[in-house]
This record gives C-alpha cells, structure tokens and sequence, in this order.
C-alpha cells in the first residue's frame, strides 16, 4: 500500500507502481491496482475505471496485480474475476504480454487478438506455491 515502503525493501529489482521503464528496447508499465476487495491496492470500480484509461501508449509489457476480464481469470467455482476496464484497456493499447497472478485458479497461458496473456500465479488456489514458473521469448 505504500510504494516507498516497498522500494525500500527490495535488493536488485525495479518496483514498478503505476511506472514505465525500458529494458533492451521493450517497454514495461507495472501497476499493483485490484477492484475493492478490503485488500492493499484496492481501487472502486469507478477509480479503476479512469486508471486503466490513462495508461501510456506503447506499452509491450503490461503488468498488473489482477487480471483483465475472460483472460485467465476464473476462480475455483469457475466465475470470472477479472477486472472489464483493465480487459477494455487491455484491447485498446494491444500490449504483446500482460503478465499478472491474485486469481490463483486462472494460472496459465492464452493468447487472444495478438496479446499473451499470462496468469502467473505460482501457488495453487489452496495456496500451494507449486505452480511451475511460466517463460515466454519475446
């Protein structure tokens, strides 16, 4: 919840909230932002809403904490959890990967209208943190 607080305690990573940063040529925007649940980063689908809309262009890899809509994004009773603006988002920027986890149910891998999309979440839905990592060539 409070990106200073988390910078500090990271080693040899890059943070990245509601950030942009290139490496070898490929953009990467991060942003940790979930609907309300109760939970950190946490937004009112209205505040998602104008979030998701004001992401940059040129975005090759997009990454989330939560899925968009319909991409991976179905809980154990099999109800979609994702997140409609981030999906609407999503299909308006056309980033080549949006890599993202919180619906552990959804892990895997799809493509869909030039997007890979990646649910990335390495423990289970009963929080078994079995799931192999996923590697994808750019």
């Amino acid at each position: 919840h409070e990106p200073e607080a988390a910078r500090a305690l990271r080693i040899s990573a890059t943070y990245l909230c509601d950030e942009r940063v290139a490496i070898q040529g490929v953009q990467i925007y991060g942003s940790p932002w979930t609907p309300s649940l109760g939970w950190a980063f946490s937004r009112s689908p209205m505040a998602l809403q104008d979030h998701w809309a004001e992401l940059p262009d040129g975005i090759d890899v997009l990454i989330t904490h939560g899925p968009p809509l319909g991409a991976r994004d179905q809980d154990a009773k099999r109800q979609h959890c994702g997140d409609a603006a981030l999906a609407a988002a999503v299909r308006e920027l056309r980033p080549r990967l949006h890599i993202y986890g919180h619906i552990h149910a959804g892990y895997g891998r799809m493509t869909n209208e030039g997007t890979t999309f990646l649910n990335a979440s390495s423990c289970t839905r009963h929080y078994e943190p079995i799931n192999p990592p996923l590697v994808i060539d750019l």
